[in-house]
């Protein structure tokens, strides 16, 4: 994504909003990742085992989630906003229903949405 939007994007962004990017020109461009994924990752922070997945497209073709299994607290990012409105300039709207599909089979018992508060219980 950031060889097919990044530029484009960052333009955007400083367009939209000047006062967060001021000094943005001291910048030296986009940071290009030194580790990439497909489908998913697993990584270890001490004893706690997280799983980054890409379970499917919704709000951008990016998707990425955080799954943390030992807890079953999952990280959404902007596929699952609460409370808040949801941007869609960038979705993928006939994917997005199987992709959330895809989040409710991991039985989360809390959610961390990409905006809005936590769920901190299945009912919410």
């Amino acid at each position: 994504l950031i060889v097919e939007r990044g530029a484009q994007d960052m333009a955007s962004e400083i367009g939209r909003f000047p006062r967060l990017f001021r000094g943005v020109e001291s910048v030296p461009g986009l940071t290009w990742p030194t580790l990439a994924f497909q489908g998913e990752m697993r990584l270890w922070l001490g004893s706690l085992e997280l799983h980054i997945m890409q379970l499917g497209r919704g709000h951008t073709k990016g998707d990425t989630v955080v799954w943390v299994p030992a807890e079953a607290v999952l990280y959404s990012g902007d596929l699952v906003e609460y409370d808040a409105a949801c941007y869609t300039g960038d979705a993928y709207l006939a994917d997005w229903p199987r992709t959330l599909d895809r989040l409710a089979e991991l039985n989360a018992k809390k959610l961390i949405p990409g905006r809005g508060p936590a769920l901190e219980s299945p009912e919410k």
